[in-house]
């Protein structure tokens, strides 16, 4: 009996882990993909974007800059 339930624990260990990593690399690729996104929006907007950095007062924080480059971005385009 033993053997059975170490057995099936085994099992559903080993697709816990497979779906773990399915679901990281499912992450790992989104996260490709906004980055590609974040840097082409950058790109094509460039010029606005040194601006509206130049112009804000950063306080170091890295989330902090992304927030704002992104809200600017999007204020940017909504404006076109």
């Amino acid at each position: 009996m033993s053997v059975t339930v170490d057995v099936c624990l085994f099992a559903c260990l080993s697709q816990q882990e497979k779906l773990y990593n399915e679901l990281i690399e499912v992450a790992q690729k989104k996260q490709s993909e906004i980055q590609q996104i974040i840097v082409s929006a950058i790109a094509s907007e460039r010029a606005t974007v040194l601006q509206l950095a130049a112009d804000f007062q950063f306080d170091g924080n890295a989330v902090h800059m992304l927030r704002f480059v992104i809200l600017m971005l999007s204020a940017h385009v909504e404006q076109k």
